[in-house]
């Protein structure tokens, strides 16, 4: 008899994003399509129509604080940063752990001091009512999304380490360049 419960390769992992990981890539993939659209809208109207899109630009960087923000959560939660790790192979299993540990709380603790300083500046920019200049979309609402998403990241910076440790270590993968 077959069971109904999944098998493990299709469990969420460091290869298989779970539901919440999805969402925010289907996010940052719905991001980036409206950017392209602003911009192509934007180009037809200044080229053909000599009438560009009035606040095109700033669309475009409210657009870019979503597309980095939502992704880094994701990358923090597949452990995919840019890391140097040429003295981790001469390291045992346990020194590994250790140093994953310490890499994730330096980690969360810088975030988390991001996090904090993106909610105050959110708390700022609603206190003085600050928006962009000409489509005068506030900022405010921004900052504390963004201040949001750094804050779970901070949280998937302490959690990867016990997460990698609780899954079977493979031997790296290694590229030929040559």
């Amino acid at each position: 008899m077959s069971e109904d419960r999944p098998s493990p390769s299709a469990r969420p992992g460091p290869d298989r994003p779970g539901m919440l990981t999805r969402i925010q890539g289907w996010l940052v993939q719905l991001a980036l399509l409206s950017m392209v659209a602003i911009t192509v809208v934007d180009v037809i109207g200044r080229y053909l129509f000599n009438s560009p899109l009035s606040g095109a630009y700033e669309l475009t960087q409210l657009h870019m604080t979503v597309l980095i923000f939502i992704g880094l959560p994701m990358v923090t939660a597949r452990n995919a940063h840019v890391k140097i790790d040429f003295l981790r192979p001469l390291l045992g299993a346990r020194a590994r752990f250790v140093q994953d540990c310490v890499v994730g709380v330096i980690s969360a603790l810088v975030l988390a001091v991001l996090a904090w300083k993106l909610a105050e500046l959110g708390l700022r920019f609603a206190s003085h009512g600050d928006g962009t200049i000409f489509a005068n979309i506030p900022f405010a609402p921004f900052a504390f999304i963004d201040a949001v998403l750094v804050a779970c990241a901070a949280i998937c910076a302490l959690v990867v380490p016990f997460r990698n440790r609780a899954q079977p270590t493979t031997p790296p993968k290694t590229k030929d360049l040559a």
